[in-house]
């Protein structure tokens, strides 16, 4: 059995810049949204980085944002108090940093293997390692 877990690897500004690290924004009050197929997974992330989040919006799996969407999430969000939007990185590619009146981070997430990573190593790449290397003709 393999057994993985999402962990923040770091904040990349919408736009471009240095990354920073998910820990840098623990305590600091942050909106969030995400189009992905489980958004509650995303707001997760950002709760586990120990982010206060004041505003969360889920929105379809693929959405097509609008600036017009994003300008009132970003008056929701100062509303409120935050100082930071936190996106995913899959929503990041499809937003402007121009449409927001608010810093705009896409929070990176990779993949650690808790349990069973010999295993799933020698599942995927077993097939491979055991084919014979013919000659071509």
């Amino acid at each position: 059995m393999v057994h993985a877990a999402y962990r923040s690897q770091s904040l990349l500004p919408l736009g471009g810049g240095e990354a920073l690290a998910p820990e840098s924004l623990k305590g600091e009050r942050v909106a969030a949204f995400a189009g992905i197929a489980r958004p509650v997974d995303f707001l997760q992330q950002v709760e586990a980085i120990e982010a206060e989040v004041v505003h969360f919006q889920a929105f379809p799996d693929h959405h097509a944002y609008t600036g017009e969407e994003c300008e009132a999430f970003a008056r929701a969000a100062g509303s409120r108090g935050a100082k930071f939007i936190l996106v995913s990185e899959k929503d990041s590619v499809k937003l402007s940093a121009g449409s927001f009146s608010l810093p705009v981070f896409a929070l990176a997430v990779e993949m650690e293997f808790l349990e069973g990573d010999p295993l799933l190593t020698r599942y995927l790449l077993g097939p491979l390692a055991s084919r014979e290397e013919k000659p071509v003709a």
